[in-house]
């Protein structure tokens, strides 16, 4: 997938997560636990 909006890649996380629930909670768990 090719974001040109976002650039950093985030656009295609938020899709991602966005449409999959499960994925949305392992961002929110990397986001959490995050260093």
């Amino acid at each position: 997938m090719e974001v040109s909006s976002g650039g950093r890649g985030w656009s295609k996380w938020a899709l991602w997560c966005h449409d999959s629930s499960l994925g949305f909670m392992i961002l929110l768990v990397a986001l959490f636990y995050w260093p």
